[in-house]
């Protein structure tokens, strides 16, 4: 019985994926089939085992049909890419659902318009195998570029960012790029307590890292602006520092504490 449970273990390590990739989307039917299309290009070029989760966020179009569709259709995702479908809550909801459901050893997130390339998932891994438990992507750092950004965008983007680190006393230069790669214990700890559903989970995620007392690094990337972000800076903005203070608040209460849940 012993050697029967150590093979059936032995063939979970096998076959569970080693790299997975979480994109949440809502409302995407006009760019989720060229998102997808390059996701599958990737995923054929890569020698590791990849798994891809497409979280639909209870969206009201033909986005979860489309990338159904896609799914079935394309040899490179058929056995390791899934649609997750839930109720539409926001985009920290859907991550959550992504990354505490995916298999991967390491798990990353990325916004549907690939604004920072998948090729960076190697820089990052290489970091989290050399002892980081998280890696973001900077848009700040010396190494890194900022592409077609509207200087409306990138001045509300850095304004953000320094209310973000008064708010939550966070020494990070970019909290708001989407791109974000976890070790799978990191990953599972920090969203088994994360609360926010909407825009502002990533320095949630961010400042419950710091309270666990996790290795975060800032990783330099290449980041293009796409103009069909859905990011509204007057009412999103409004939104946001709402957040930035119920995250002060839930962690008086305790709910980022490892035994809250």
């Amino acid at each position: 019985m012993k050697y029967l449970d150590w093979i059936k273990r032995l063939d979970i390590v096998m076959t569970s994926p080693s790299i997975s990739l979480i994109i949440p989307c809502f409302n995407e039917q006009h760019r989720v089939k060229e998102s997808i299309e390059e996701i599958a290009r990737f995923f054929l070029n890569e020698q590791e085992k990849l798994e891809l989760l497409v979280v639909d966020d209870g969206s009201t179009d033909n986005t979860a049909s489309i990338v159904k569709t896609l799914l079935a259709s394309n040899p490179s995702l058929t056995q390791n890419a899934h649609l997750l479908e839930v109720s539409h809550k926001g985009k920290g909801w859907a991550v959550r659902n992504g990354i505490l459901r995916a298999q991967g050893e390491y798990r990353f997130i990325s916004d549907l318009d690939l604004s920072v390339s998948l090729t960076h998932i190697k820089d990052f891994v290489k970091s989290m195998e050399n002892g980081a438990d998280m890696v973001i992507a900077s848009r700040q750092l010396k190494e890194s570029q900022r592409l077609d950004e509207p200087k409306r965008r990138f001045f509300a983007s850095r304004l953000f960012n320094q209310i973000i680190r008064c708010f939550l006393s966070l020494r990070i230069s970019d909290s708001q790029c989407g791109f974000k790669g976890f070790t799978s214990a990191t990953a599972n700890a920090i969203f088994s307590v994360q609360c926010l559903n909407g825009y502002c989970f990533d320095p949630e995620v961010l400042f419950i890292a710091k309270k666990l007392h996790y290795t975060v690094i800032e990783s330099p990337v290449i980041w293009r602006h796409q103009s069909a972000s859905k990011v509204n800076l007057k009412v999103d903005s409004i939104k946001m520092i709402w957040d930035l203070l119920r995250i002060r608040v839930y962690s008086i209460l305790g709910k980022y504490n490892q035994d809250s849940k």
